[in-house]
């Protein structure tokens, strides 16, 4: 008698420590492609996820934070306007960093909108003096590259990258 078949689908949680498949159904895991980090945000409301998001996983969950696109000084990414006797914040992502994808060929490295929200958030943990701004930066670029499994090599230019 041949090998039977069943048409029967099986959710498996692939985050559980333990998974259980009954005797007899074979398996195939397809693992999903990891996501890229936000090069753009689509509108407020997917900035706001964002914003809710990395607020819980740093700890800021007790801010009040209202993060917007808009235009800003040349050169400024981001800011961050802190209030830390009100834990409150304002964070700017520069609209034409926000809307750089066009200009990739001309940077000297790789944005996303996403990095330059965790960067100011870490500045309300670590503080906004001068001398802290490469530790931050550090640190931003290491939780991008640890929650989408990306090498440090992510953040060249795409351009430079090619041509390595």
């Amino acid at each position: 008698m041949g090998k039977q078949t069943t048409n029967e689908v099986i959710t498996i949680d692939l985050n559980s420590p333990i998974i259980t498949v009954p005797a007899g159904i074979d398996v195939k895991i397809i693992p999903r492609k990891q996501p890229e980090p936000k090069i753009t945000f689509a509108d407020q409301g997917e900035l706001n996820a964002y914003l809710a998001d990395y607020q819980r996983l740093l700890f800021l969950e007790d801010w009040i934070i209202r993060a917007q696109v808009k235009d800003a000084e040349d050169g400024v990414a981001a800011s961050i306007c802190p209030e830390p006797a009100l834990n409150r914040a304002e964070i700017t992502i520069n609209a034409k960093y926000h809307n750089y994808p066009e200009t990739w060929s001309q940077r000297i490295t790789r944005y996303c909108v996403e990095q330059f929200l965790v960067h100011e958030l870490l500045h309300l943990q670590i503080g906004c003096e001068p001398g802290q701004e490469q530790l931050v930066e550090k640190m931003s670029k290491s939780i991008i590259m640890i929650r989408y499994s990306l090498p440090f090599s992510w953040f060249k230019n795409p351009a430079e990258v090619r041509n390595e």
